[in-house]
């Protein structure tokens, strides 16, 4: 049977993928996102900004709209880039924003993408090294919902 987005979706659960969202948010990091490829909010996790900057409430208040961006910019960037890379290059890259607000990586976990959000202090290895940690976690709880599906 293939398996879609949708049937996958309705098998998480919200609750506990937010818990491994809100695990990743320390040292800067406010927002944590897994979105469908379409953009739309699977689940998320966010924290007060230490500064409580207005900025922080304005994305918190507009996951759909962060994700909509999100998922339209790494549409974009991994079609332009299938023109680049031949073979299986494509698969383990991160998208990296330097905002003037703030900080974004997303990164493909199966069929999801994750989003981190960070403070514009935070370092960009650090937002890459928590996207990895994460991506790998969220992998190995959603396959367990493929599996549901062999």
């Amino acid at each position: 049977m293939q398996e879609t987005n949708a049937q996958v979706v309705h098998l998480i659960q919200p609750s506990k993928i937010s818990e491994i969202l809100k695990t990743t948010l320390t040292g800067g990091l406010y927002i944590a996102l897994l979105l469908a490829n379409d953009g739309s909010l699977v689940a998320g996790a966010s924290i007060p900004n230490e500064d409580d900057k207005p900025s922080t409430d304005l994305v918190e208040n507009n996951w759909s709209s962060v994700g909509a961006l999100v998922a339209g910019t790494w549409s974009i960037l991994e079609d332009r880039a299938r023109n680049f890379y031949v073979g299986e290059g494509i698969g383990e890259d991160y998208l990296m924003l330097d905002c003037a607000k703030g900080k974004i990586c997303v990164a493909k976990v199966e069929d999801f993408l994750a989003c981190l959000v960070a403070e514009e202090t935070v370092e960009l290895g650090l937002l890459k090294a928590k996207m990895k940690g994460l991506s790998g976690y969220l992998k190995e709880e959603l396959s367990f919902v493929e599996e549901a599906f062999k």
